[in-house]
Formats: structure tokens, sequence, C-alpha cells
């Protein structure tokens, strides 16, 4: 009986379902807590851009300018951001630069401002925390990936592979596992934890991986 082979389609497979099993996570991660409610921060945008005079006089004249229902921050104090804002109404907003800070293009009815400043330090330091955590989940999917590879490229076939790491059932197609299951290999050759190790393959991590995407469901 044929055995269930490592063909390229499969392992294309597998390493999309190991990308996966940060993906959740990764999403979560990316969300900002702001410490604040988003139309707050939107307004405190306004409120370092535009002096209090400044936007009394723009009310005064709102019916001349044009009406945004968001605002865009792409960086603060140093800090990639790439965060809409939604204000909790329409705001009358100047079209051209304002005092330096360049506000301009983007898509229809959001401008995109860049903002530094001691007053940004607090929101700065937020997204600053939570660059490097999606950068540290990003590295911990780049080497769980990296490791289910070298675990199963040591193999051509499955059931060797199953039978040095029995979590990689979890990244297989449902279809490979039905076939799986009518087709097993004869040669039982596993290779021991420390021969697994000098190649750069711990099992346990792979596990606890694995393990965690179980019980959380990816979040």
């Amino acid at each position: 009986m044929a055995v269930v082979r490592f063909s390229d389609s499969l392992k294309s497979d597998i390493r999309y379902a190991a990308q996966r099993m940060f993906e959740k996570r990764i999403v979560k991660a990316r969300e900002l807590d702001l410490g604040m409610e988003e139309a707050e921060l939107a307004t405190m945008v306004c409120d370092n851009l535009f002096s209090a005079e400044e936007k009394q006089h723009m009310n005064a004249i709102s019916y001349m300018l044009e009406k945004k229902k968001s605002v865009t921050l792409r960086n603060v104090n140093g800090e990639c951001l790439q965060l809409s804002l939604n204000f909790a109404s329409e705001v009358p907003w100047p079209v051209e630069d304002y005092d330096g800070v360049q506000v301009g293009g983007g898509i229809i009815g959001r401008y995109h401002v860049d903002v530094s400043g001691e007053q940004w330090k607090d929101l700065a330091e937020r997204i600053h925390n939570r660059n490097e955590h999606v950068k540290k989940l990003q590295q911990d999917q780049c080497d769980f990936i990296e490791t289910v590879m070298k675990l199963i490229n040591r193999h051509t076939t499955l059931a060797p592979a199953l039978r040095e790491w029995k979590g990689l059932w979890e990244l297989l197609p449902d279809e490979t596992k039905e076939r799986h299951k009518k087709k097993v290999e004869r040669k039982k050759t596993v290779a021991t934890q420390t021969e697994l190790e000098e190649e750069g393959i711990d099992i346990g991590k792979l596990t606890s991986v694995v393990g965690l995407n179980r019980l959380t469901g990816g979040n």
C-alpha cells in the first residue's frame, strides 16, 4: 500500500497552517489600547493642531470648509502607525497644509497627519509596546514555521514525521489525514530528542504552540 509523501503541495499546506497558528494573535496584538476612546483621541489630534481661537474661527466658517469624518495617524514620535480615528461627528478641516503639520492626500474623506511632540509621549509609548509585541509574535511565527519545515524536510513521507512530533497532525489538511488513516508506512524509524535538537528542532516548543492554539482558538 502506498504511503503519504511530502509533496510540494502538502508542504505548502503545512507551511500555511503553521502560519495561521499565529494569525489571530497577531491581529489581536495589532489592536491598540489607546487608553481612551477613539473619538477622544481624534479630538486630541485636533486640539494639538488647532488652537481654541482657530477652532472657533473654523466653526464659524465651517460651511466654507470640508467636513471630515476621520483622521489617520501615520507616526507618533517616531513610532510607525496607520490608525484611522473616527470623530464623534464631522468636523471642519482645512484643505491646505497647516502650521507645518502635513495634512493631505490619501483616501477621500481621510487626511493623513504626522504629529510629534512631548504631549504625544504617552501615546507613543503605548504604540511602541504594541509594535514590539507584534514584532515578537511575528518572529515567533517565523521560528515556528522554520522549525516545522525543518522537521518535515527530514523525511520524504508523513508517518515518520508524525512519530517524531504528533502535533504535526494539527497542521495537516483533512484529506491528508484521511489518506494517512488508510495508508501507514511500515518502517518505523524515529529520531531521538537529541538528534532533533542538534538539527534545531525543539519538539517541546512546537507542541506548546499547537497546544496553546487549541486551547485559545488561536486568540
